[in-house]
């Protein structure tokens, strides 16, 4: 996560975006400005889970970016959670009914592990605060880092591999 955190950071906020990053380039050790743009982030399911500290299968919520799809069957809620006509079970054919989060919603949640972080509370804690959100607390993730959040929106950035994460 941090190599990644670092590579994103260079190519949008510490260059700024405008001014461009001397690489080298070629055999002769010559660099070049080369200019980059985030557009989207690729990944199947295994890189999305690590690059982005999503929980996947394992989460109570299954898929980060949906708020009210389940993974716990449709008789099986897990405690602190109320039985609602709302949620549906990731077996649901219908993806009308799936509620999609913004970016913004995704971030409230990282910025609720991380106070739960902060206050002291156990890993315990915030691990089952992070299944029902989808995600892991990483400090040192991209989700998590405040300087290339409008960079890297889950919303705006990221494509899911279907052939992965559907088959």
């Amino acid at each position: 996560s941090r190599v990644n955190r670092a590579v994103v950071l260079q190519i949008t906020v510490e260059s700024g975006g405008i001014d461009g990053i001397e690489l080298p380039v070629g055999t002769n050790s010559a660099t070049e400005l080369v200019f980059f743009t985030l557009g989207r982030f690729i990944a199947d399911v295994k890189a999305a889970n690590q690059l982005m500290n999503v929980r996947g299968q394992a989460a109570i919520f299954p898929c980060c970016e949906c708020e009210n799809v389940t993974n716990v069957g449709e008789n099986t809620l897990p405690p602190g959670v109320a039985p609602n006509p709302w949620l549906v079970d990731i077996s649901c054919p219908d993806p009308r009914k799936f509620q999609i989060k913004t970016s913004a919603e995704i971030f409230e949640q990282c910025d609720v592990l991380t106070a739960l972080a902060h206050r002291g509370h156990s890993n315990t804690v915030i691990q089952e605060q992070g299944q029902r959100f989808g995600l892991n607390y990483n400090a040192d993730g991209l989700l998590w880092d405040l300087s290339i959040r409008q960079y890297v929106g889950v919303r705006e950035t990221w494509t899911w591999d279907a052939a992965h994460t559907l088959y």
